[in-house]
């Protein structure tokens, strides 16, 4: 199936979640991910701010930015990269609608422990499929740290196209 066609029906099948279900399945996939020792250990996290019902993350990044390097992305041009912030009031909406920090200090990524990345879709080889930027591939390329991605179970389709230029994740947690 074509990339931008299964990206459009997995964003929408996302969408549809009523707030109820949204809830408690992004719940329950945030409790299973505080249980793995990626992100027990974890000093300082790069984690994407949910947008367009992606698995809820705000909750996350309030409860833990007391006790962790909380780092979140940042888009400028072709290039994302990761700044640390001490409170969610230092996020403001991009021209993407998504938050972004306001602030001006960025981590090296050999400085984040566990990346946070969401998707799209995926597949059972950890394939991701996100909104078709190239930002995570290309920021993953070089990174040596632990990934996790975070998804709803309905995302995860048989087989997606792979480009050269995909880096599949070594671990998703849904909420199965």
């Amino acid at each position: 199936m074509d990339k931008k066609v299964l990206r459009k029906q997995l964003i929408q099948a996302r969408l549809d979640l009523d707030s109820e279900t949204y809830a408690s399945k992004s719940n329950f996939i945030v409790s299973k991910l505080k249980q793995q020792p990626e992100f027990i250990e974890a000093r300082a996290i790069g984690i994407y701010v949910s947008f367009r019902h992606e698995v809820e993350t705000i909750s996350l990044i309030k409860e833990i930015i007391n006790n962790k390097i909380v780092c979140v992305p940042k888009i400028s041009g072709k290039q994302m990269d990761f700044y640390q912030i001490n409170s969610i009031n230092e996020l403001k909406t991009s021209n993407f609608g998504i938050l972004e920090p306001n602030n001006s200090h960025p981590v090296t990524k050999d400085n984040l422990d566990l990346l946070i990345v969401p998707m799209v879709g995926y597949d059972q080889s950890g394939n991701r499929l996100g909104y078709g930027g190239g930002y995570y591939d290309r920021y993953l390329s070089d990174y040596c740290g632990n990934v996790i991605g975070l998804a709803f179970s309905f995302q995860e389709v048989a087989n997606l196209p792979v480009e050269p230029f995909d880096l599949p994740i070594k671990k998703i947690i849904n909420e199965k």
